[in-house]
């Protein structure tokens, strides 16, 4: 995901795109709204910049090894973790799709 997939948000891409320019990029970052909004995309946009080997102006290259990895969900340095609801009858079930999938919660 790139900053210029996202529509509007302008002044956000700018302040994640500046942490980074400026060498300011926090430890942790919380991407917080209501379902539908842009939180996940910019949370993966930002990945993205932060991990790009070819940085540009306003956006990642989108071509460089990082961003190739990022884009396929596959780079070793980013973690997806989602929640899961689980009941006693569930709960063997959503164990062992976890260790399958090796997602790590």
């Amino acid at each position: 995901m790139l900053f210029k997939d996202i529509q509007g948000l302008d002044s956000i891409k700018n302040t994640l795109i500046q942490s980074v320019k400026n060498n300011h990029v926090a430890h942790a970052q919380l991407f917080h709204g209501n379902v539908g909004s842009a939180n996940l995309a910019l949370a993966w946009a930002y990945a993205t910049y932060i991990n790009c080997e070819d940085k540009q102006e306003n956006d990642s290259c989108g071509k460089c090894a990082s961003c190739s990895k990022m884009g396929k969900l596959i780079h070793p340095d980013f973690h997806h973790i989602f929640p899961t609801a689980t009941t006693k009858k569930l709960k063997k079930l959503i164990l062992s799709l976890i260790c399958l999938c090796g997602v790590i919660f």
